[in-house]
């Protein structure tokens, strides 16, 4: 019988650190109400709205809370770039605005970045919202400081997720984070090796090698209590040794692979773990499953990586 084969494409070329040294162990402090805000983004553009539905459109940004489109979560959440050495994406800043709702005590930082919710995850149309730290050693522990755009109950709780990589964000690691925004004025909290066993295990990959830290929501297509929601992050303080640089290398075609029927499978009959094109675990072994068309990593069992264009 004939084999109904899809077109692989291997991209060879990838990004891994290479540490030249080590700067001393101090607080790495990611600082919301010091980031610029795009000019595009909403802070300053802004939205026309009829906000009294007369016919009349009034100018709303900064601070205003009219960015909200319910049928499309992500929009006026679209600032992406790198500031303070973290990166960011499909967030917005708002350097000046305070929490909303009943204050904590002490209250959180003024200022805020939002993360949107999380789309289409798990498929090769995802949009993730994420804000991401540099590459850290011995991490010691992590401060958070995050409030909700809308108020908290037992139908709707405001999830976030926390997850970590070995490999410059290619790939996420199975162990992760999961927590709730506790009240809607704010949530304090420190993760360490005593308040966490994932986050224990974050602690001890930093140890043997640098890694990265992700931030992000759930999809907005979770059903409640735990559907994506708005998070504002007006504080990140790590204890930790920031890494110094990396360098592209080019890897080799030692491991080859193909795709019949929606599964990819190993040509050197050899493990491999198969990813999404944002880093999410799809399945493990000599043959995976894929899901739909689009950008996969096949990563073999000796860490050699291959990234593969499904069509």
């Amino acid at each position: 019988m004939k084999s109904n084969y899809k077109k692989i494409i291997g991209l060879a070329s990838i990004v891994i650190f290479h540490f030249n040294g080590i700067n001393a162990q101090t607080e790495i402090i990611f600082n919301p109400s010091l980031l610029e805000p795009d000019q595009t983004g909403y802070y300053v553009s802004g939205v026309e709205v009829d906000e009294n539905k007369d016919g009349t459109m009034e100018f709303h940004n900064k601070c205003d809370d009219y960015y909200e489109v319910p049928t499309s979560p992500q929009d006026n959440h679209h600032e992406t770039g790198t500031q303070q050495d973290f990166s960011y994406i499909n967030c917005m800043i708002m350097p000046t605005c305070e929490h909303k709702g009943t204050a904590i005590e002490p209250p959180v930082a003024t200022g805020y970045i939002q993360m949107a919710p999380c789309l289409y995850m798990g498929t090769d149309s995802a949009s993730i919202s994420a804000i991401t730290t540099p590459p850290l050693q011995n991490i010691d522990s992590m401060l958070m400081e995050t409030s909700s755009d809308v108020s908290i109950n037992e139908t709707r709780k405001i999830p976030y997720n926390i997850e970590y990589s070995k490999d410059n964000g290619i790939t996420w690691e199975e162990t992760f984070i999961k927590d709730n925004v506790a009240t809607q004025g704010g949530y304090r909290i420190t993760y360490s090796s005593e308040q966490s066993l994932e986050f224990d295990e974050m602690i001890t990959a930093s140890k043997a090698a640098p890694i990265i830290i992700r931030i992000s929501t759930n999809d907005a297509s979770i059903e409640r209590p735990n559907k994506g929601q708005y998070v504002k992050v007006h504080l990140i303080k790590i204890y930790a040794e920031k890494s110094s640089a990396s360098k592209e290398i080019n890897l080799n075609n030692k491991y080859t692979y193909r795709v019949q029927e929606f599964t990819v499978l190993s040509e050197q009959n050899c493990a491999f773990s198969l990813y999404n094109n944002v880093g999410q675990l799809i399945g493990k072994g000599k043959i995976v499953e894929v899901p739909l068309p689009g950008l996969y990593i096949a990563v073999a069992s000796d860490g050699t990586v291959k990234k593969l264009i499904i069509k």
